[in-house]
């Protein structure tokens, strides 16, 4: 099936949020997305991926998204097969995980894993009789260097020029102490090259895209 572009997508997000950039991303491409979360918010439809998902579906998504979930999961055998309880024949699904990662969770998830690589999501995926259309890692020499030697993420803006932009998520003061512990840290990340790569020395994140025959 070749999705044209105004089309009205069905989409699942699993373990995520209706403004995912996946989402934003569709929308900016010219889709039309009609978005049911299956979150760890009580809110939504309440969704744990390490527990098979007994209830009965009326499996009629186009696209399933889980992005930046794997990592929070303990027992990925149960959460590849409620991936495929949400799938018909000729739907998709977009899977985005850390490659490599730090330590992170919040109140109402944990953390179980540094991340996974393309070769990895591939092997399960097939196993579950999809047709792997793509896949791949991604991360720069730069950004795997901040992951794992400071307590952010770069952004975009701090990703091009560390020095003037880490730490602009805390309020001033905390952001005046973060500058001031991490300065020679923070300056030492431009000697690491900001080219996006494929690399398995660099690579942050991993994600495949399948389909359902």
């Amino acid at each position: 099936m070749t999705y044209q572009l105004g089309t009205k997508l069905k989409v699942a997000i699993l373990g995520g949020i209706v403004d995912e950039p996946e989402i934003l991303a569709l929308e900016h491409l010219g889709f039309l997305p009609e978005v049911t979360i299956f979150g760890i918010d009580k809110k939504n439809e309440y969704l744990d991926l390490n527990q098979i998902f007994e209830e009965k579906l009326d499996v009629n998504f186009d696209l399933i998204l889980c992005s930046q979930v794997w990592e929070h999961v303990w027992c990925h055998e149960n959460a590849f097969r409620n991936i495929l309880k949400f799938m018909k024949s000729g739907s998709h699904v977009w899977l985005a995980c850390p490659a490599s990662n730090r330590a992170h969770a919040g109140p109402d998830y944990q953390y179980f894993s540094a991340g996974f690589t393309r070769t990895y999501l591939t092997k399960n995926v097939e196993r579950l009789g999809l047709k792997v259309l793509a896949s791949g890692q991604l991360g720069s020499a730069r950004f795997y260097r901040a992951t794992h030697t400071m307590p952010i993420w770069l952004t975009v803006k701090s990703h091009k020029i560390p020095i003037l932009h880490s730490f602009r998520e805390y309020e001033i003061g905390t952001r005046i102490a973060m500058i001031t512990r991490y300065f020679l840290r923070n300056l030492e990340l431009f000697l690491f090259s900001s080219k996006i790569t494929s690399n398995d020395a660099f690579a942050t994140e991993s994600w495949i895209f399948a389909k359902k025959p």
